[in-house]
């Protein structure tokens, strides 16, 4: 029927500080010189002063229909308003601040051309700098093979509570394909339930944030309990020892806490992934 259609209706985030995402997603670009920031801003203005309504239009109605998804669509409009603010804005400042000389004399000057290709190479750099955090938000070699191992080696379907100290589940990939990959179910994948939460989507994921940061069992305990999530099995990545980070200390100590407590086993491990199992019987 309709009922997963309207509980995705549900999730775009509608009840959040939409004017505030809005900002923050059109303005709070990272790289190394907010080069593509400013030309937004210009376009901004600039279609204001033209009354280019429609492309003004276009970057505000997707936090308007959905917010959680907006920035992925309002970037076509902000990118040709950054194109009217290159073209048509940039030559007007200067039109308007009476330089006697032009926006195309400058760029056939050398150094308007060295200005251009210093600003091409930032963005290149920058777009490698994305590239590699894009990398970084992948699988790993452990993770692959602990999935693969799960598949082959546990045959009963058993309840998985991934603790890998992301907070956001959405952009976990662990969390994202630990169910096809090790055909068990994750507790703590949030991806598909759009369909079915409803309205109680963006609690699941606010609770889902706060597991993440239990740095001992007993936090993992009282999460349980309060959600009404049971758990066979418990995951836990293991950071590098150079990873100096607080969810990376937290992530040794919720290591160290499961161990200590006597009530589990370890039935798997590689230098980057602990699975523990509850023992069948009290220690």
């Amino acid at each position: 029927g309709l009922s997963p259609f309207l509980s995705a209706a549900q999730t775009g985030l509608h009840n959040t500080a939409i004017w505030l995402k809005f900002i923050t997603d059109s303005f709070s670009l990272p790289g190394i010189f907010p080069f593509l920031a400013l030309l937004r801003l210009i376009g901004l203005v600039f279609a204001f002063a033209r009354r280019r309504w429609l492309l003004l239009a276009l970057t505000v109605i997707p936090y308007l229909m959905d917010p959680r998804s907006a920035q992925s669509i309002a970037i076509f409009p902000w990118s040709m308003l950054a194109a009217l603010a290159f073209l048509d804005g940039l030559p007007a400042i200067l039109r308007w601040f009476r330089f006697r000389i032009s926006f195309q004399s400058i760029l056939e000057t050398r150094a308007g051309v060295a200005t251009l290709v210093l600003l091409l190479l930032l963005q290149f750099v920058d777009c490698g700098l994305f590239n590699y955090r894009l990398i970084n938000t992948t699988l790993t070699a452990d993770e692959r093979q602990a999935m693969g191992w799960v598949q082959k080696n546990i045959t009963a379907e058993q309840n998985f509570f991934l603790l890998t100290g992301r907070g956001n589940a959405m952009n976990d990939p662990a969390q994202e394909w630990f169910p096809a990959l090790s055909s068990q179910h994750s507790q703590t994948t949030l991806q598909g339930y759009e369909w079915l939460l409803g309205d109680k989507f963006l609690q699941r994921m606010n609770d889902l944030s706060n597991l993440q940061i239990c740095a001992d069992l007993a936090c993992v305990d009282a999460w349980s309990a309060r959600t009404g999530l049971a758990y066979d099995q418990l995951w836990v990545r293991i950071p590098p020892t150079t990873d100096t980070g607080e969810a990376a200390g937290a992530l040794h100590h919720l290591a160290e806490s499961i161990e200590d407590s006597g009530e589990f086993v370890i039935v798997y491990q590689n230098p980057g992934t602990v699975i523990y199992t509850r023992k069948t019987s009290p220690p």
